[in-house]
């Protein structure tokens, strides 16, 4: 069986096929409620879990005593992410261009929609509820570029776009000061609230074996070499500033 889960509150989220599960920090079941998803995936904010059908057009919103919602989509949900606030977005594939990124208040009513002609790989909402960021691959010529774009709540403008040839986004997170990384498969990409870059930590020449974002840290391992002989860890502080950098060899 196919299993997502997260750290919510001092517990755990834990989404199968078939139920969801919520668990306190001392192991305690204290919801258990039936799903039917084919790929389960899951997020979490401090205040409440977000699970989905990764593909498909089922999700539902908890919190820590009960579902709050449940609905189907108009088109298949391809990630998600929760704020403390009960604000949350939806990344979905249109028919009539390739992604929509649905934005649906504290009140869990859908109030703007963001359409994306490219490739959207990932999105994030910060802690208020109050802004977003959408993370594309643009097709270029033989290469991809990578947009990040960082949107207000409310307005059909972005608050700003910026745009890096060569690189394709892989994940992006909110720290809780509002600023972002953004991880690309060439750097770690650091923004202020207002999405003006702050630092960037190269990783262009090795490849990524995994990597995790919480609160702002982003934590990668890399390997530095072909034979996999020696693997590069590299954990960056929210502002950009490298808290472990080592080789394990």
């Amino acid at each position: 069986e196919t299993l997502a889960f997260t750290p919510f509150k001092s517990g755990m989220a834990v989404v199968g096929a078939d139920v969801l599960r919520l668990y306190d920090g001392a192991g305690i079941s204290l919801i258990e409620d039936k799903l039917g998803y084919t790929t389960p995936a899951v997020c979490a904010s401090d205040k409440y879990v977000l699970v989905y059908d990764l593909g498909a057009k089922q999700y539902a919103v908890y919190n820590s005593l009960t579902r709050v919602i449940r609905r189907d989509t108009d088109f298949r949900v391809l990630c998600a992410d929760m704020s403390d606030t009960g604000a949350y977005i939806l990344v979905t594939r249109s028919n009539e261009t390739r992604y929509v990124v649905e934005y649906y208040n504290e009140a869990l009513s859908k109030t703007m929609s963001v359409y994306k002609d490219h490739y959207v790989l990932d999105a994030a909402i910060r802690d208020d509820g109050a802004r977003f960021v959408i993370c594309s691959a643009i097709p270029s010529g033989t290469d991809l570029s990578c947009e990040i774009a960082l949107c207000q709540a409310g307005s059909a403008e972005a608050v700003r776009t910026v745009t890096y040839p060569g690189a394709m986004p892989l994940m992006v997170d909110f720290a809780p000061d509002g600023s972002f990384t953004v991880l690309c498969d060439t750097a770690v990409l650091t923004f202020d609230a207002d999405g003006a870059e702050l630092s960037r930590y190269p990783i262009s020449g090795m490849t990524l074996v995994t990597a995790h974002q919480k609160g702002g840290i982003t934590a990668i391992a890399a390997a530095e070499n072909a034979l996999g002989s020696e693997n590069r860890i590299v954990v960056l502080g929210a502002d950009g500033t490298i808290l472990l950098d080592t080789i394990c060899r």
